[in-house]
């Protein structure tokens, strides 16, 4: 029976069915002496081409087996070209006004998403947030006459300022406890549930960094037109 995978597929824009079109492994036996005795060592190093069954486009991937990661042998340092995209995601570039510290780590959760590293993602999501709050010098939020300084708080502060509404506001608290599960508890979120909270995060790029940039050409425009 044929072998089928379900992959993303860059042209198609979602998760379709490949198949392989030509792969090739190699097995290479490594000896090392150990306290006077000989021990053997394996590993596969194993390389692929996939054909979209949609499409027809072929993506190429190269990864290796380690004897020593059994019994479940993840497969070590992928390489996969042309390297993968999450369609539905506003990429990187779509944003003029953003800080570049802060696109670059929007960038790396991207990248740790498509690459299924989900820890990693999750506590970029975390990280990207604390990034936006300390770069608009948000210290937190006002809770019974004291200054809430955690992140909840710097997040409630975004909403005090007028940068973000309510809703948009508990909707990225709600997204940062996926960082905290992450790290605090190692929890692995699906992809799906990290592709929703990029969603949420290139939403708040928009309304804290681009939508006033908008505002401003746009009442520019207007004033130039009455004088």
């Amino acid at each position: 029976m044929e072998e089928i995978f379900k992959i993303h597929c860059n042209k198609c824009g979602t998760d379709t069915i490949h198949k392989i079109f030509v792969a090739h492994s190699e097995r290479r036996n490594i000896h090392e002496i150990i306290d006077y005795r000989n021990y053997e060592f394996w590993e596969d190093v194993t390389a692929v081409i996939y054909r979209c069954g949609g499409c027809g486009e072929f993506l190429f991937k190269k990864y290796r087996i380690w004897c020593e990661d059994g019994p479940d042998f993840p497969e070590k340092d992928v390489i996969v070209l042309p390297e993968r995209n999450i369609s539905v995601l506003k990429t990187p570039d779509r944003f003029q006004h953003v800080p570049s510290h802060i696109i670059s780590l929007y960038r790396e959760i991207i990248d740790a998403a498509v690459k299924e590293m989900v820890i990693l993602c999750s506590a970029g999501i975390r990280a990207i947030i604390e990034a936006i709050c300390n770069d608009k010098g948000i210290e937190g939020a006002t809770v019974d006459n004291n200054l809430d300084k955690n992140l909840r708080g710097k997040i409630m502060g975004l909403c005090e300022k007028g940068y973000l509404t309510l809703k948009h506001a508990k909707s990225l608290l709600y997204h940062k406890f996926i960082g905290d599960k992450a790290l605090h508890e190692l929890r692995n979120h699906t992809k799906e549930e990290l592709v929703a909270a990029i969603d949420i995060i290139a939403h708040t790029l928009d309304s804290v960094y681009e939508l006033d940039n908008k505002v401003n050409s746009w009442n520019e425009t207007n004033e130039k037109k009455v004088k």
